[in-house]
């Protein structure tokens, strides 16, 4: 680390305070064993640019660190976006999930149901099927019994053009004439 004194204070140690016959002003009052004033010039002058590289230099890491500190406050920033996307993802892959969990829940459930429909529907079929085929077979035993009494019925009703002529003939036969007045009335005349 560079120290912020000056050469004139490093020199002090290096010279004789020694006031006789120099300038009042001091700059000539200490003189450095050994050196001569062109020297000490060439030193005063180092001494002065070593300062200005040293302020150059403090401003510089001045300013270094103030490009850090807004690089990592953005950098921060980022972070925290970066931070608060990540949690909505995990609350999204929370929620899928929990949907997919549920969605477990209902399927396990529809397959125990269909389970129990399937078992019930093996276990109920034969007998369902054995009572509509009863159920069959006694509408089959009244749909032939009503055929046949309707047939009885019919074969009553008719009655053809032969057994009419038949019949008119034994009424005549017996004194009773038929005489029709129209078409659907009839009149039956004694003659004997």
């Amino acid at each position: 680390m560079i120290e912020d004194g000056t050469l004139a204070h490093s020199l002090s140690n290096l010279t004789l305070n020694n006031n006789e016959g120099e300038d009042p002003s001091g700059f000539r009052a200490a003189v450095p064993l050994g050196f001569s004033s062109v020297l000490y010039d060439e030193v005063a002058k180092s001494d002065r640019v070593l300062e200005e590289f040293v302020s150059r230099t403090k401003e510089k890491v001045e300013q270094i660190k103030r490009q850090n500190r807004s690089g990592v406050e953005r950098e921060s920033e980022n972070v925290q976006v970066l931070l608060q996307d990540l949690a909505e993802i995990r609350r999204k892959i929370a929620t899928v999930q929990d949907n997919k969990d549920s969605r477990r829940l209902q399927k396990t459930g529809l397959e125990r149901d269909r389970s129990t429909v399937l078992t019930d529907c093996k276990n109920s079929l034969p007998r369902r099927v054995a009572e509509l085929k009863q159920d069959e077979a006694m509408h089959r035993r009244r749909a032939e019994m009503k055929r046949e009494e309707k047939r009885r019925v019919e074969e009553c009703k008719e009655i053809t053009r032969q057994d009419l002529t038949w019949g008119v003939i034994q009424y005549k036969r017996l004194g009773c004439d038929v005489i029709g007045i129209n078409q659907q009335i009839t009149r039956i005349s004694f003659t004997k």
